[in-house]
């Protein structure tokens, strides 16, 4: 994917795009959370195939999230959309209610590898291979922009921990949903 993805992006595009069209068929409210618009083409990708649909489909309206985020955050607004769909609220509520969650909801993360960050060349495989070796994990945000934000450092599993859950009260949290998710870390 990611040799396509530099070879050949126009390509890969326009599959994304006729993927989410494909998804759109058939309904006349749709409602589509994306991966960062900051860091993902798939934002763009869900905004054109919403102008084809909504020009080729009379009365019908698409609204695209940029979650300026992803994983948990994304579920926790999918979840709330669901919630204002089942009591059967207007389109315009939803997106903008949608809006409002979004806006107060964060994304704290813990990395303990920078591979996939070393393959795409955002950091050096030098700094990637220490990071592993000293047992360092990353702890960040997703800025308000939808990028990577660094907050700390932390060594070992006990530190990421009491980390996640300081900078969660620094940032206000006083009880609600929490999605916590993992890749490949059953032991976090």
């Amino acid at each position: 994917y990611e040799m396509c993805k530099k070879d050949y992006p126009d390509i890969l595009e326009e599959l994304e795009k006729e993927l989410f069209i494909d998804c759109y068929e058939g309904y006349d409210e749709v409602f589509v959370v994306t991966l960062t618009g900051a860091m993902s083409g798939t934002y763009n990708s869900a905004m054109t195939a919403k102008g084809i649909y909504e020009e080729e489909n009379e009365n019908v309206k698409v609204h695209v999230f940029d979650s300026l985020s992803t994983g948990p955050e994304m579920r926790l607004l999918i979840e709330k959309l669901k919630e204002m769909i089942e009591e059967d609220l207007p389109f315009e509520e939803i997106v903008e209610k949608g809006q409002d969650y979004l806006n107060h909801t964060r994304l704290f993360f813990a990395l303990k590898s920078l591979h996939n960050f070393a393959m795409n060349g955002r950091v050096s495989k030098a700094v990637a291979s220490a990071i592993g070796v000293l047992n360092i994990s990353i702890f960040a945000t997703a800025s308000e922009e939808g990028t990577i934000q660094q907050i700390s450092k932390c060594r070992g599993e006990k530190k990421v921990v009491k980390s996640m859950i300081e900078h969660l009260e620094n940032a206000g949290y006083h009880g609600g949903k929490v999605r916590i998710s993992h890749a490949d870390n059953l032991k976090l």
